[in-house]
């Protein structure tokens, strides 16, 4: 991921797109590659832009339960559930921020079910009130099979 785009000239909406399409395109350059080759756990987790709406204030990520996120018992990880659920917020704080770094000042989260070994789920984040410094935002995860949710998070950023 490379997060200088939230601060670029690319920022600026281009002639030919809408606000909505805008926000799309800084999004998916959002998701790619570090140029710089940095290899974080935002990369690893490897998130996929699905949609998002410059309306309702809202980004959807998908995500895939990979091995290596796994627990004991052989599903996602619920540290990883909140960890993708903090990406995609912080990456709609980005968004209406216009800055390149956020800080998560406080998250909660609602564990309603676990997330199978190897399977898709995302994370759809809304913007529930942006302020001039501080932003408010949720989100709900969802196992992308059964389209069951698994988890509802809270979280306030900087």
């Amino acid at each position: 991921m490379t997060y200088r785009v939230f601060e670029a000239d690319e920022w600026e909406i281009r002639p030919d797109e809408s606000a909505q399409e805008h926000m799309a395109r800084i999004f998916q350059e959002a998701l790619a590659p570090d140029p710089e080759g940095k290899r974080v756990i935002n990369d690893m987790l490897g998130a996929v832009f699905l949609n998002c709406d410059v309306q309702e204030k809202t980004l959807t990520l998908k995500f895939h339960a990979k091995d290596w996120m796994n627990n004991p018992n052989g599903t996602l990880h619920g540290g990883l559930l909140a960890t993708a659920s903090d990406v995609t917020m912080g990456m709609l704080t980005r968004y209406y921020k216009r800055q390149e770094s956020c800080v998560t000042v406080q998250m909660s989260v609602n564990y309603l079910r676990s997330i199978e070994a190897d399977a898709d789920f995302y994370v759809c984040a809304r913007a529930e009130k942006v302020g001039r410094r501080v932003l408010f935002l949720s989100a709900d995860v969802f196992e992308q099979k059964s389209a069951k949710k698994a988890g509802e998070v809270t979280a306030v950023f900087m």
